[in-house]
């Protein structure tokens, strides 16, 4: 009998402990999710940061000169995701103005012509190779990426979709 009542016991104890080993190792993992989460990496400049000045020229032969201010978008025809936050990119470019909006689309030529014509409605559209001038100076590193300058060209807000941008009332 005392052999029964130290193994429960021993058996209690061992469950316990294994219990506190899970509710250990629960906790990390989620400490370890929420870390991935908050350091997403950045795929364009951070805010704060001023792209370098640059020379493009948009597919209706307009030339852009320096540093815009407003909504920069950098999108490839061969990316899901572009797919996929391209009408929001649409509804938050038509209430800033498409003057004060420009998409960069990375491509060849002969794979734009659909982004193009999706986009040349409510952005300055210009194309370019990937590592081109514009991506260049704004250190884009993935797509899609969109970035908000404010009037000095400083970007004030910036990642792969408008969950951090700040609201833009629609335009009267």
């Amino acid at each position: 009998m005392p052999y029964l009542a130290a193994a429960t016991v021993l058996a209690c104890l061992l469950g316990a402990f294994n219990l506190l080993l899970t509710l250990g190792i629960v906790r990390r993992l989620r400490a370890m999710t929420g870390a991935t989460a908050a350091h997403a990496p950045q795929v364009v400049m951070s805010p704060g940061e001023t792209p370098e000045p640059f020379q493009a020229t948009t597919v209706d032969g307009e030339e852009l000169r320096g540093t815009p201010s407003g909504l920069v978008g950098f999108f490839s025809p061969d990316c899901p995701a572009c797919t996929e936050r391209l009408p929001e990119f649409v509804a938050y470019a038509t209430a800033v103005g498409r003057q004060r909006v420009l998409a960069v689309l990375i491509g060849e030529p002969h794979e734009l012509g659909g982004l193009t014509a999706d986009l040349r409605d409510v952005a300055r559209v210009t194309t370019e190779p990937v590592f081109g001038p514009v991506a260049t100076a704004f250190a884009v590193t993935g797509y899609p990426a969109v970035a908000l300058l404010d009037d000095t060209g400083a970007v004030t807000h910036s990642g792969t979709d408008f969950r951090s941008f700040p609201r833009v009332p629609a335009r009267v």
